[in-house]
């Protein structure tokens, strides 16, 4: 009896294996690109099937056993099963339709013969390909594109089954989608190296842009920024020098995953840099010129695809400022116009095929609008907005260039707390698009995790704007994480948010705010402060906590960890950083008044007393921020995101000594 048992159990599952195993073809002339979605096709099914997945090269002589399944991945060009289907009549695909970067998911029963059913994820060129994958990945396996930073793992779901599947996606509206992530000192410092984003998080990065269909990224910081290796404050970090293998191994990864990468040709990279006294373009053309050489025949960048530059100093992001050119009368438009040229001139020598960039960026859209700046016309435009994704001018004219959008889903003095707008990038998007500047989509993130909610956003504005609802997004972003019941509460707590932001510009402006007043105190210089946009911010930051905290009893458990760190904690140190610049700004007017000589003594007085408290609660405030940073959100896999020796040079938290240096300096000022 036992050994009948054994028997039947190894027929049972030997069918099994069979009725559910699955094989993968990618095309018998796949590019590296195809072969990485077809991998990563079965990575997916692996993590959430129990059946067996193979995959293979296509190929006429395969063996295909009834009740097989097969999955076909590639291009008609590539795939010679595809092209057969395609000839057949079976399956509709042809230059031009679905078009660049579209794909198409078709189920197909008895097919290539009876008995097999075959899936095929199909596109016109390697990125249709993959984007196709990983829309079946998320569409029917339920992968999340930013897992790694939400912890949302697939259900798992036994045998795998070709589902019924007739799917299109057309072209995306911007045919470049690119994201960079600078003043990235928080995920710079997490781990490792400090500075450094680590290869392990580049790829996890790279792998979530890539889901969310972005095709290409700029390495920006890791090239090694000016302030990085001139700067004291930087500088007590310990000495810093450029990875330029680690840059290697990006590029590489990024090109594996379809993604085009794009160099910032600034001069002032740690690695190699130009002479700062060598900054005035009139005099010094070549020695600009030599080092863009450099950098295209003797380092990695050579390897990139897009380069972009700004008409700005080359070393700091600031305006171009050059003293004797300034006595002399001298433009600095028409120089830049030729330095750019000149770039151009190199990259087409040395890299060609590249395409240069320029990024109007600040003063570079009044050089722009005053027509003082005027390069060759292959040079593509990116019109940057204010900051905040929101824009107050566009360009009256195009002058023969294809223009973009450089939109900020996170800001520099914003980018320690996300200011949740993906109506603010639906405006923004829908107008560019009304203007004609839809080549590029060039999303800046800073710091990544912080933002993903806006990144998402972003990728699909720039896919299909007119289908990109802001507010059905809202909902489905907050469900998808922490379910239907908490989603409305959540969404009204994350427009409080935006709306707290409104009044001061985010939470790193905010710090720089509390950091001058305390610098002017301990200095002495006592005048009044206007409070009310804090307080105002405050209010509904408060208000915004106060219906993350009322969401999350109905938080799934699974779901308790991201909420604390994307929803509850970004909420309470917005709310801890207000409180403690109203305390420090209440100071500061104490002081102004019991300076003030025009003032009664009476009430110069009351300010004085008043003072004692003041410090007590500004100290109590301080030491919360500092506290609560230090600790992080209650998910342990970030600690130490959040320490406030990790923040940007601009935006530290001040520390204890600086609250009671200011203090003492009013007291000893104010004693009457």
């Amino acid at each position: 009896m036992n050994r009948t048992f054994l028997i039947l159990t190894a027929i049972l599952l030997l069918e099994g294996n069979v009725r559910a195993q699955t094989t993968i073809f990618y095309g018998d002339q796949a590019t590296v690109v195809q072969k990485t979605a077809a991998f990563d096709l079965a990575a997916d099914l692996k993590r959430v099937t129990t059946s067996r997945i193979e995959v293979t090269a296509y190929s006429t002589k395969n063996s295909l056993s009834r009740g097989q399944q097969v999955i076909f991945v590639g291009t008609p060009s590539t795939h010679s099963g595809i092209r057969e289907l395609v000839q057949k009549g079976q399956l509709s695909i042809r230059p031009g339709d679905p078009g660049p970067e579209a794909f198409l998911l078709q189920s197909l029963r008895d097919t290539p013969r009876k008995g097999t059913t075959t899936l095929v994820i199909a596109g016109n060129d390697d990125r249709g390909t993959l984007y196709g994958v990983y829309e079946f990945s998320r569409r029917i396996l339920g992968v999340d594109p930013w897992e790694y930073w939400t912890g949302k793992h697939p259900p798992k779901m036994g045998p795998f089954t070709i589902p019924d599947l007739s799917f299109r996606e057309k072209s995306p509206l911007f045919p470049l989608r690119g994201y960079f992530d600078n003043d990235d000192d928080l995920i710079a410092n997490w781990k490792g190296k400090r500075l450094i984003i680590e290869f392990d998080i580049w790829k996890e990065m790279i792998n979530s842009l890539a889901r969310m269909r972005y095709n290409y990224i700029d390495l920006h910081d890791t090239f090694g920024r000016a302030e990085f290796w001139n700067w004291d404050y930087y500088k007590k970090m310990g000495t810093y020098h450029t990875d330029l293998d680690l840059i290697n191994k990006i590029i590489d990864y990024a090109h594996s995953k379809g993604m085009l990468v794009q160099a910032p040709m600034y001069l002032g990279w740690e690695f190699y840099h130009l002479d700062y006294d060598k900054i005035c373009l009139s005099r010094y053309f070549d020695d600009w010129m030599k080092v863009y050489t450099y950098y295209l025949t003797r380092t990695p960048i050579g390897k990139c695809d897009l380069f972009l530059q700004r008409p700005r100093d080359p070393w700091w992001d600031s305006a171009y400022r050059c003293p004797e050119e300034s006595q002399a009368g001298i433009n600095p438009g028409p120089l830049m116009t030729k330095m750019f040229n000149g770039l151009l001139e190199r990259v087409n020598a040395y890299r060609p095929g590249g395409k240069v960039i320029c990024d109007l960026w600040s003063e570079g859209r009044t050089m722009w609008r005053a027509n003082e700046f005027n390069p060759d016309r292959s040079i593509d435009m990116l019109w940057a907005d204010d900051g905040y994704g929101a824009y107050s001018e566009w360009p009256d004219d195009l002058k023969g260039h294809h223009f973009g959008i450089y939109v900020h889903a996170g800001f520099w003095l914003n980018n320690v707390v996300q200011d949740p707008y993906p109506e603010v990038i639906l405006k923004s998007t829908r107008e560019a698009v009304k203007r004609g500047l839809t080549y590029n989509y060039f999303v800046n993130g800073q710091n990544f995790k912080n933002f993903i909610l806006n990144l998402e956003a972003c990728a699909h504005a720039a896919w299909d704007p007119q289908k990109f609802d802001a507010e059905k997004f809202y909902l489905e972003w907050t469900e998808r994480y922490f379910g239907a019941r908490s989603a409305p509460l959540i969404v009204e707590s994350l427009k409080q948010l935006h709306n707290a932001h409104e009044p001061i510009g985010g939470f790193a402006k905010l710090m720089g705010y509390t950091a001058r007043l305390l610098k002017n105190l301990q200095e002495g210089q006592f005048k009044h402060t206007d409070s009310k946009p804090i307080q105002t911010a405050l209010k509904t930051a408060r208000q915004s906590r106060a219906l993350a905290i009322q969401a999350e009893k109905w938080v799934p458990e699974e779901s308790a960890l991201l909420y604390d760190d994307q929803i509850l904690f970004p909420a309470k140190i917005f709310q801890l950083n207000l409180q403690l610049a109203c305390s420090v700004a209440d100071i500061m007017n104490a002081a102004a008044d019991g300076s003030d000589p025009s003032l009664p003594p009476s009430r110069r007085k009351a300010a004085v007393e008043r003072l004692s408290h003041l410090e007590k609660e500004a100290q109590i405030h301080l030491e919360k921020l500092r506290q609560v940073l230090q600790n992080g959100s209650r998910w342990k896999k970030w600690a130490g995101w959040y320490d406030p020796d990790h923040f940007r040079v601009f935006t530290p938290p001040p520390t204890m000594d600086d609250l009671k240096k200011a203090v003492h300096t009013v007291s000893e000022k104010l004693t009457l």
